[in-house]
């Protein structure tokens, strides 16, 4: 499963409580959906941490341009990034070499919503990473 050490390994700018043994079992670009024990990530087109928090997000991954909201608390982590999106590519990568090494069964979900996993969508391209295939062109190759 993904955890707070292998996120702050990459984006070591961080406020509030860093536990390195914090595991993810989801994470999310969107607020609205259940998230147990999630890591969301903010970004311009939804930034909506209370949503996000009340829905289980335990920790954030937060643009660096945008001011996070004076509700979050102290020690709630947040993760700064200077681009959410350049961000979870990176941490796609990460993960899936971390998750080839191990069994697949404990493995930390991607959420994403259909209109996020349109073809023409970076989303969809994570998608397809995710899912094992080299690029989009393959899964596209094999119908799906």
């Amino acid at each position: 499963m993904l955890t707070y050490s292998d996120v702050v390994t990459l984006y070591p700018d961080t406020r509030g409580v860093k536990v390195n043994t914090l595991v993810y079992s989801c994470l999310t670009f969107d607020s609205s959906f259940n998230q147990p024990k999630g890591l969301f990530i903010g970004s311009q087109r939804d930034c909506d941490l209370l949503k996000a928090i009340g829905n289980g997000a335990i920790s954030v991954i937060w643009p660096k341009n945008i001011p996070i909201p004076a509700y979050t608390p102290n020690d709630f982590p947040v993760i700064f990034v200077d681009d959410s999106i350049e961000a979870m590519v990176k941490l796609v990568h990460k993960y899936t070499e971390k998750i080839t090494l191990k069994k697949r069964g404990d493995a930390t979900k991607m959420i994403f919503s259909s209109q996020e996993l349109q073809k023409d969508s970076m989303y969809y391209e994570i998608y397809c990473l995710l899912n094992g295939y080299k690029d989009s062109t393959e899964m596209r190759n094999e119908g799906q």
